[in-house]
């Protein structure tokens, strides 16, 4: 019963935790931490003696109740979190000329195209993604983002990856092999830019997670901003429905 009880508290620290917004969404902890107490917390209550099975129900129900509260909680939070980003980025940005992007390197660049690249006069949507080799959300967007690109490229579509270095401890210069080496190994074939470590596009575009991504107009304005994988989902439509005429 003590260790029962125990874990109760666990779950409730757990569910606090995750109601403020303490964990990333692609952090398993919340789920992982639920499944076990709840199996704990049944072994144990199936094995104690000497309880009445009133309470012993009781308990058992709470616990679940908890467990199962806290990733409901943490997700519900996390996705919170993630519309108030976009509206504070909107606020600052939306209707405005888009900002140059300066960067350090770049791959699959045009190469007459030099450092700060500017939207007002190319004359295409663009999205620009932003992104880092650690970013296991940023992954699962890039099949989307390859297939996007693949489709409306040729009528008027740019997709932008934006990456900085993150001072991993190596030379600029073997971070910069090893993103050459991501973005080789999933096929990025779309232009990617990697700024310094205080990278002020991601100042700039008020990043404040990642993924995040910026849809901008013809004519440099900003259009939308997406934070985490549904508010790109979401520009990659909005893309879509801006160059469907031209397909």
């Amino acid at each position: 019963m003590v260790i029962c009880g125990l874990l109760l508290l666990a779950a409730v620290v757990v569910v606090l935790l995750a109601s403020r917004g303490t964990f990333n969404a692609m952090m398993m902890f919340p789920h992982v931490f639920g499944g076990i107490v709840s199996i704990v917390a049944l072994l144990t209550l199936l094995k104690a003696r000497g309880v009445l099975w009133k309470r012993r129900v009781a308990l058992v129900a709470a616990v679940i109740v908890v467990a199962i509260a806290g990733p409901v909680v943490h997700m519900r939070t996390f996705v919170r979190s993630l519309e108030l980003k976009e509206q504070r980025a909107l606020d600052a940005l939306a209707g405005g000329v888009a900002p140059e992007i300066p960067f350090l390197a770049s791959f699959n660049l045009e190469a007459k195209v030099r450092s700060p690249l500017g939207f007002e006069s190319r004359g295409r949507v663009t999205l620009v993604n932003f992104w880092s080799t650690s970013c296991s959300a940023c992954v699962t967007e890039f099949p989307e983002l390859k297939k996007l690109w693949s489709e409306y490229g040729d009528v008027g579509l740019d997709v932008i990856g934006v990456t900085k270095l993150y001072d991993t401890g190596e030379e600029p210069q073997a971070e910069l092999d090893h993103i050459r080496e991501f973005l080789d190994y999933y096929g990025l074939e779309y232009p990617s830019l990697v700024g310094q470590g205080d990278s002020p596009a991601h100042r700039d575009y008020r990043v404040a997670s990642l993924p995040s991504s910026v849809l901008i107009d013809r004519d440099g304005t900003v259009l939308a901003y997406g934070a985490g994988v549904p508010g790109g989902t979401r520009l990659m439509e909005q893309a879509r429905e801006l160059l469907s005429d031209r397909r």
